[in-house]
């Protein structure tokens, strides 16, 4: 006899996760479109990209083609490849159906990816690290300043001009 219950995930701790972690994700895609879209002149690409790895892709390589312009540009590269293993969680997550299911061992949370064969799966335990651990390097990333455009400085006076009456 199979010991495995399947239940429906409606209301559950599996779509909160889900939403979680796309929020957060969507917190670093602001971001990389800020980015992009304050320096587009500067960018290989006349226009933002469209998918999220592109756009992080966009950004590193901003990163390292103008470092002037990050005040730590290097962060920004160490930190934009950090985020490809969450921004490809984030796609399982966006294209799955999730399933809370248990067994002997306990309760998880099996994630089907739609597009694919693809198939994994979180105890809530996990869930909870792999978001902790998500908001933190959110926050790193979202710490990450342009440099400061130094204000024009003021017009010089002519030479050989009178100044006072």
């Amino acid at each position: 006899m199979d010991n495995r219950k399947t239940q429906s995930p409606l209301g559950d701790f599996g779509f909160a996760f889900v939403g979680s972690y796309l929020n957060q994700c969507a917190r670093v895609e602001a971001w990389t479109i800020d980015m992009l879209t304050v320096h587009e002149d500067k960018t290989s690409k006349s226009k933002v990209p469209p998918l999220f790895g592109q756009k992080l892709k966009a950004v590193k390589e901003l990163a390292e083609s103008h470092p002037e312009i990050f005040s730590k540009p290097s962060r920004v590269v160490d930190l934009m490849q950090k985020f490809e293993k969450p921004a490809k969680l984030r796609s399982n997550l966006a294209h799955s159906i999730t399933h809370k299911t248990s067994n002997d061992a306990g309760s998880f949370y099996l994630f089907e990816n739609t597009g694919t064969a693809e198939r994994f799966w979180f105890t809530e335990e996990d869930m909870k690290l792999a978001l902790s651990d998500l908001k933190k390097i959110v926050k790193e990333i979202a710490d990450q300043k342009l440099k400061p455009t130094p204000p024009p400085s003021p017009p010089r006076p002519k030479q050989g001009a009178v100044s006072g009456p």
